[in-house]
């Protein structure tokens, strides 16, 4: 008798040591971050480091324009309405995970008969109503409901990040528009200009002052610059397609956007490289599925301890369903299930290894993630001083070409310089503005890739899709 209790006492033991437990934040965090290697304590691209203070950045640039193009998308892009699905999907399947944790309860009625296969036959119909529920003992359903509960937040996490995207995308897009209207007035300005070179060497070579050779360069020069004018424009045409699209219109060229591009905001804080693992969606992301595949583990190691359930029923010999409210008049049967597996061909060990492997999956792709966050921040901010030089240097160099320029006009009005040396002096002035505009263009597309990959909300943040 007391080498029985012992091994009750063992038996017990053994059971209680392999409860399910929800792992806590702190152990998903070990985890995850577990195979990172050390992060510096400031961003190698800027020399001092900042203070980390996320910010709604698209109200930075003072659009009204763009403020309103990206609110009209968060409602219409069908990227983000189908992102708004899958959340809806994920909470379904942790509300099926939660409702094993509650009684089910049915209602309905049977009808029962018996006779002669000639003869009269007997019918009789009752009212049932039936209940089960699993006791979850060893806390193996609590850990698959947050599982799926973890999902949930991955799947939000994800929402956050595809709505950040798209705000980028549509402020990189619009900006690219007005690029692209600000392109077509310099290549229809060239063209003007090269319009009245034409038409003054024309003159010039019908009076004898000018050779056929001038006459011949200028006509050339026209005609290239007529050819780059319609290629400019379609691109215009295109870019303002391409953010209608985003923003959820029929994509006929027409939306109406700023002529001049938005002043560069000053450049956000970036924080600390450790902060972005607490702020960039897609990091959070990654955590929670780790938090889900451990607690999947957990799951699947309790897959051997015994199940207890409780079944019942209760019903009368009558057709009318409201004969089970009224006591006296019912009948009910009861029985209690405890129930452990003992073959299952295998099936038990192979869940867990799946499980394992979902964890080593979630670990590695959380790994991979955060090492391409850090790199893009680094590359981010690296960008950002490289195009600030390059934007003054640009803009020193359309100063200095207009200068030329102009000096260039007024010697060849005395006939100092040839024709081509003005003409190649002319195309200079609107290369090098083209390319500041091109230029300023990048910089605030670049800002709001910076603002992405620091993980910074385009607005405030409501919780809820």
């Amino acid at each position: 008798m007391q080498v029985f209790k012992k091994l009750i006492v063992a038996l017990s033991a053994s059971i209680l040591g392999a409860c399910a437990t929800v792992p806590s934040d702190s152990e998903v965090r070990t985890t995850s971050q577990s195979p990172l290697p050390a992060t510096p304590s400031a961003w190698q691209a800027v020399e001092a480091r900042v203070l980390s203070e996320p910010i709604p950045w698209i109200e930075t640039f003072d659009d009204a324009t763009l403020t309103a193009l990206v609110n009209e998308a968060m409602q219409a892009n069908p990227d983000l309405n189908a992102a708004r699905a899958q959340i809806e999907r994920a909470r379904g399947i942790a509300g099926l995970a939660g409702a094993a944790l509650s009684p089910r309860i049915s209602v309905g009625g049977v009808g029962e008969g018996a006779g002669e296969v000639e003869g009269s036959s007997l019918t009789q119909s009752r009212a049932v109503a039936t209940f089960t529920w699993e006791a979850d003992l060893w806390g193996r359903l609590a850990v698959r409901r947050n599982a799926a509960e973890r999902s949930v937040e991955a799947v939000e996490a994800d929402y956050r990040g595809a709505r950040n995207l798209i705000a980028a995308t549509v402020a990189q897009s619009y900006f690219l528009s007005i690029e692209a209207g600000q392109q077509e007035n310099i290549a229809r300005a060239l063209v003007e200009a090269l319009t009245e070179i034409e038409r003054i060497v024309e003159l010039r070579f019908s009076r004898g002052f000018a050779s056929s050779g001038d006459a011949a360069l200028a006509r050339s020069d026209l005609a290239s610059a007529q050819e780059q004018l319609a290629a400019v424009s379609v691109a215009r045409r295109n870019a303002l397609r391409a953010l209608e699209t985003l923003v959820g219109r029929y994509p006929a060229a027409d939306i109406v956007v700023e002529e001049g591009l938005p002043k560069l905001p000053e450049l956000p804080s970036a924080g600390l490289p450790s902060d972005l693992l607490e702020r960039r969606p897609d990091l959070i992301a990654a955590e929670r599925r780790v938090a889900a595949a451990l607690g999947a583990l957990e799951f699947a190691q309790t897959a051997r301890l015994p199940q207890l359930s409780l079944t019942g029923e209760l019903g009368e010999p009558s057709q009318q369903l409201a004969g089970l409210l009224t006591p006296g008049e019912t009948a009910w049967q009861a029985a209690t299930f405890l129930l452990a597996p003992v073959l299952t061909g295998g099936q038990i060990d192979a869940d867990k290894a799946i499980a394992s492997s979902d964890v080593e999956f979630a670990v590695a792709s959380y790994t991979e993630s955060a090492l391409n966050a850090f790199s893009e921040v680094e590359s981010a901010l690296d960008q950002s001083q490289a195009l600030n030089a390059r934007a003054v240097a640009s803009e020193a160099a359309y100063e200095q070409s207009l200068h030329a320029l102009d000096v260039a006009r007024k010697n060849y009005e005395v006939g100092e310089i040839a024709l081509l040396d003005v003409l190649i002096l002319q195309q200079r002035v609107f290369d090098n503005e083209s390319r500041l505009v091109a230029i300023n263009r990048e910089q605030l597309g670049q800002r709001a890739t910076l603002h992405l990959a620091l993980g910074d909300d385009w607005d405030e943040p409501d919780g809820q899709p």
